[in-house]
């Protein structure tokens, strides 16, 4: 960013008064003020769930978001063995026993896989790691500044999980059976509106770098123990779309995200909705033949302490798109 967007940036902070954030502009002291409900939550790590967010004003409105609906769909993988069925089974009904009010509806996807509801895919292992998730937050076209929940929430998440680990040589390993487990339920965590991890303690959300806390909430579901999810019964006793922060921007940070949001209105384009995660969050939109169109924000918790680091990345369809607008 150049020294004179700088000084506009930071005009606009002192402008707006962001001081007094719990954590950067993520405000988990206002949310609790505002929602007292959340206390009832011993132990919850809620401040530790990275925020989605939306273009609004001269800036982007942070919010939480989590699926509207009681009924949740899920679809899963018509490839899966019977073990692998039976894993599934468990860390739903796990979820659904752990005080969130909410249940599933589970089917076999045929096909190519849907685009709503959480669905489940089995993929080749590529790497260490067991599984990834991202979760799309739909939102409005326009969103405005202010207090009151913005119109949001959950309606599809895509879980890969790896049907094998490799070792140090890149030599395929079976994967211990109790990681397989936890490593589903943590997933669904994040399917379920969770973004990022719980970094100390006991915590399904705890990140894959606590691996033995994986496996022993793997074996703790296998033996029929109740899942203790207080980080989600807290989101999901809020309303979906609750605000907890706003990031002041300037021009040259929200031009491009602006560009390709004037052209996906245009183009008729699907969307958009938001992604957020541990290392970067998003907005996207989709064409017809289900592209998407996506603008990421790179390293999302430092941008969250420092916006001044924001600087929008768009893929090269977004780019195309925001090519048309003209603005540049």
């Amino acid at each position: 960013m150049s020294a004179r967007a700088r000084s506009r940036f930071l005009a606009a902070l002192l402008a707006v008064g962001v001081a007094g954030c719990s954590s950067g502009a993520w405000d988990y002291g206002a949310l609790r003020s505002r929602h007292p409900e959340l206390r009832q939550f011993s132990g919850h790590r809620l401040h530790q769930s990275m925020p989605y967010f939306a273009l609004a004003g001269e800036g982007f409105e942070l919010f939480l978001c989590r699926w509207a609906t009681e009924t949740i769909p899920v679809w899963l993988p018509p490839e899966r063995t019977p073990r692998q069925s039976a894993v599934f089974e468990r860390a739903l009904a796990a979820w659904e026993g752990a005080g969130l009010g909410i249940r599933f509806d589970a089917k076999t996807w045929q096909g190519t896989p849907p685009r709503t509801g959480i669905v489940f895919e089995l993929v080749d292992a590529q790497g260490a790691q067991t599984a990834t998730t991202i979760a799309d937050c739909a939102i409005p076209q326009q969103v405005e500044p202010g207090d009151t929940p913005i119109d949001a929430e959950l309606q599809y998440a895509s879980i890969h999980l790896s049907v094998g680990g490799v070792d140090v040589f890149g030599r395929p390993v079976a994967l211990d059976p109790h990681e397989v487990l936890g490593a589903v339920v943590h997933e669904i965590g994040h399917a379920l509106g969770f973004a990022g991890h719980v970094d100390r303690g006991e915590s399904v959300m705890s990140s894959y770098g606590q691996i033995d806390n994986v496996r022993r909430w793997g074996r703790r579901i296998e033996a029929g123990e109740p899942l203790e999810a207080p980080s989600l019964a807290a989101l999901y006793a809020l309303p979906s779309g609750v605000r907890v922060g706003s990031l002041p921007l300037v021009r040259e940070q929200l031009d491009p995200l602006r560009d390709v949001s004037e052209a996906a209105t245009v183009e008729g384009l699907r969307g958009p909705w938001s992604r957020s995660g541990s290392e970067s969050a998003s907005l996207l939109w989709r064409n017809p033949a289900d592209q998407s169109a996506t603008v990421v924000v790179e390293d999302w918790p430092t941008a969250l302490e420092d916006p001044t680091t924001i600087a929008p990345r768009p893929n090269r369809r977004a780019r195309l798109l925001g090519d048309r607008t003209g603005r540049r």
